[in-house]
Formats: structure tokens, sequence, C-alpha cells
């Protein structure tokens, strides 16, 4: 019932259904929301319209040289080459979270096409190409395309109705035109589905924060553990939802702790299943599937060759013996070369040509190599942490200053941008600022995790630059609406004095 009254509510600015009249509303509120409903109905209909363009242009790149972050084009797209690995069913050992495999068998399934049995030849590796028959891969990239602009809609129509429309729907086009979306939506890579699951988190949060309620915390949370499990980098979501669970729970202690509470314990519980699924299964238990890879990556590049003597397990004492041996090699030739300039260029070289060469070597099997990945990194790591924190800073930096479109024109820098954020929720000081400072907040939390755990890349940093973007408009609503209530207030008193 709730779903279906929250879905009653969004859809009522549309013009699909009439919000009943009640005796006591005033004529002038109601030919006042009247307005608004056909404005609201009115962008609505134009935005759906555009982003329809957008999915549906028909610009077919063939021997173009196409610029990363292009257009969307409906007949275009793009493997790389881990592309075809999303189409192996999810299972223990698996290196992907369950979410986006599953996704890309269904959607192929769907299309009556065997995910096993794809003809791969006829497409190049990294270029985008544009073809037009109804190649299982194409059809697979066009639903992608669909889902992706469905949650752009959904999210842009509840900010339409619960923030202020006209802003929004300028925000959005500009979002759209300045290319701030995944360029990975042309590709079978989990970036375009991470990106629009986003998008109704968004949605989401909106009515937590607005219209408070158990059901939407909880929703909230069980759609944060689903982010988490399409791309395990969406971890950082979690901290979106600490935000509204710490605003809830201040707002109305007695009302919201316990709820809280539970909340958190849903989400853990939520996020766990995979983990403790592949614990039971193996004996092996990892936060994500890759987070031992990512491990040793950083330890390997914090490592002095005395730690060998504080690796317990026997095993992976003689494992990091023949990665020394090799990685100095290796580092040889790289330095050699003038070409590395900073260890985070290396970490690439630790797993794939170091831990992952030398594993493989040896004939480890999934689980063994991660459980020897972890006992070999983990130490190194708590030794060395001040090395670690040091790559962590250095990482954030290049993310926020070099790579971030936010710290480029328009934008003055992104720390300047900040400190407008935060002056502007100041002094707008409502719910629209606590609302702008969760996306905000979100937006540093994944930075974060990219750094603990990889190294920055545009697609990387790019992926949750929205959620600053949203936060501008959502503050920017605040203030206006902070500036009308003021403005009201002084013309009161100025009347009162003028009638006096």
């Amino acid at each position: 019932m709730q779903i279906a009254r929250t879905l009653r509510s969004l859809f009522v600015d549309f013009g699909l259904f009439r919000k009943k009249r009640t005796s006591d509303t005033p004529s002038d509120a109601k030919r006042e929301n009247s307005v608004w409903i056909r404005i609201n109905s009115i962008l609505t209909i134009i935005l759906s319209i555009v982003l329809g363009a957008i999915l549906f242009n028909d610009f077919r790149y063939r021997d173009l040289v196409i610029d990363s972050y292009g257009a969307i084009s409906w007949n275009t797209f793009f493997i790389s080459a881990d592309s075809m690995g999303w189409t192996s069913p999810y299972t223990v050992d698996s290196a992907r979270p369950p979410v986006y495999p599953t996704f890309v068998r269904l959607v192929l399934r769907l299309f009556g096409f065997d995910p096993d049995r794809i003809d791969w030849s006829i497409i190049p590796m990294g270029a985008r190409t544009a073809i037009l028959t109804d190649h299982p891969v194409l059809l697979l990239i066009k639903t992608q395309k669909i889902v992706y602009l469905s949650c752009v809609l959904l999210s842009a129509m509840v900010l339409m109705r619960r923030i202020f429309a006209p802003i929004i729907f300028v925000g959005v086009l500009w979002f759209f035109n300045n290319g701030y979306y995944p360029a990975e939506i042309d590709g079978i890579m989990s970036e375009a589905l991470t990106q629009a699951w986003l998008f109704v988190l968004v949605a989401i949060t909106v009515y937590s924060i607005l219209s408070p309620s158990l059901f939407y915390l909880y929703l909230l949370a069980i759609g944060c553990a689903f982010h988490f499990h399409i791309r395990s980098a969406g971890i950082y979501v979690v901290v979106i939802f600490a935000w509204v669970a710490l605003y809830l729970v201040l707002l109305d202690y007695t009302r919201y702790l316990k709820a809280a509470v539970g909340a958190v314990l849903t989400l853990v519980f939520l996020m766990a299943m995979p983990s403790i699924y592949r614990y039971i299964a193996t004996g092996f238990f990892s936060p994500a599937p890759m987070y031992a890879d990512s491990r040793i990556a950083f330890a390997l590049e914090v490592a002095h060759p005395e730690d060998v003597e504080i690796i317990s397990d026997p095993q992976a004492r003689e494992l990091l013996v023949k990665m020394f041996a090799l990685k100095n090699e290796l580092d040889s030739g790289y330095r050699a070369k003038g070409n590395i300039t900073s260890g985070l260029q290396l970490l690439g070289s630790n797993l794939y040509y170091v831990a992952n060469v030398l594993s493989d070597s040896l004939h480890y099997d999934h689980v063994l190599k991660r459980k020897l990945f972890l006992e070999i990194s983990e130490p190194i790591l708590k030794k060395r942490w001040q090395g670690y924190l040091a790559l962590i800073l250095e990482s954030f930096g290049n993310a926020v200053n070099g790579i971030s479109r936010l710290s480029k024109s328009p934008f003055p820098s992104f720390w300047i941008l900040s400190a407008a954020i935060f002056a502007g929720a100041i002094l707008a000081f409502n719910k629209y600022s606590i609302l702008g400072i969760g996306f905000y907040l979100g937006h540093m939390a994944h930075l974060v995790v990219v750094c603990l755990f990889d190294v920055p890349q545009p697609r990387f940093v790019f992926a949750t630059e929205m959620l600053v973007l949203i936060s501008i408009l959502v503050i920017g609503c605040g203030l206006l609406l902070r500036l009308g209530r003021l403005s009201a207030t002084a013309l009161q008193k100025f009347a009162r004095s003028y009638r006096d």
C-alpha cells in the first residue's frame, strides 16, 4: 500500500491522477497547486522527449575516432577485455558481484540467446562499433540504455515533484548536455547499471528526508545493499544511508532509534549474504570478490624485504619471496624506461603481472590464491600503514585536483565548490540542506573507497559526480525557499508597520 501511495503521489504531477479536493482547502491554494501540477506535467513530458531523443539518436560511428565521453547512440556499443567475463554465471569464486552478470544473462535469455554461445568474432575489441543487425550484444546494450534513462527520468520526476521543478529540469538537461553520464553505457560493463540504480537511490533518499517514514528508511537500506551487489565499490552508499538514519534519529529519537538499528542490521545482512554464501561453500570469507586482489597490490608496493618474517603462513611466506623477486625484476625494467613517477603506477603490475602470474603458475585455485593474498597483505599493510596512507592521499589528490571534472571549467575548483555547497547549506538550514549534504558526502565517500582499493581513473571518479551536481541543485532550491520566507516575513513586518 505504501508503494502504491508513493507511485500515486509521484504521478499526480504527471497528470495521471487527480488530487482529491477537500472542503477545508483554500481556493487560492487549490489554484496554486493546479498551476504547479501543470508545470510539472509539461516539464516532465519535455524531459521525457529530450531523454528519448538522446536514447534513440541514430549516429552510426564506423571509422571515426570517438571521444570516450561522446554522445549516446542507439546502435553503438563496444566491448572491453573483460566484457566476455560478464556473461559467465555468478559462482562462489566469481571475481564480480552477482547482480550485473545475472542482469546480462537474463536479458540475453529474454531475447532468446544462450549467454554461453555468443559470437564475439564480429566485434572489434575496444573500439566503438555500430551495426544494424540484432546481435545479442547490441540488444543487451539497448536494454541497458533503456534501463539507465528510465531511472534518470524516475529520479528527475521525484526531484521535480518534491523540490522545485524548473531548476531540476534545467539541471538534468545541463547534466546530459555536458556529458555527465557514463560512457560505459555503450559497453558490457557494470558502470551503467550502477549509476542507473544510484538514481533510484537518489529518489528514495529524497523521500526519506522530505517525507520521513520507516518504510523509506528500510527501502533505502535494501536499495543500498542491492547497489553494493552491482559493484563492490558501491559500498560508499552506506554513508548516504547513515546520514539519513542519523537525521531521522535526531528528528524523532523515540520513533526512529530502534527502526534505524533494525535498518542497519538489515543492510549489513543483505550486503554480507554473498560473503556468507562463499564462506559456507569454501571456508573463505572476503567482504567483496576482489577485496584480496586490491589489498595485495598495495601491500607489494609498501612492503620491505624484511617483511617476509612477519608472515605466519609458510606457503604465503614462500609466495611473497617469489613475488619480491619478480616485482624487483619488472620494476627495474619500468624505471629503466623512465616512465614511472609514482608507486601508484605500479599497482596494476603488482596485481596482474606479479601476484596473479605467480599464483597461476603455481596452479592455485581462486580460493587458495585469495587466502594467500590476504595472509600476505593484511600484516604488511598494518605494519606499513604510513606508506599505505601516503598512497591513498596521493590518489585522493589526483582524483580531486586532476581527474575530476568538478575541478575544471565552469567550476572554479573542487574545494571552492565544496565550500560554496557547505556555505549554502548553512545559510538555507532546512531539509534541503540535509539532503544536499548527504549527496555530497556520498561522492566524497566514493572517492575514498576508490583510493583505498584502486587507482583513481576517470570512469571511477566521474561515476558519482552527479551526486554533487544534484547537491548543488537541492541546496540552491533550499536557499531560494529560505530567501522567499525571509522576504515574506519582511514584507509582513513592513505591512504591519505601515498600517500602524
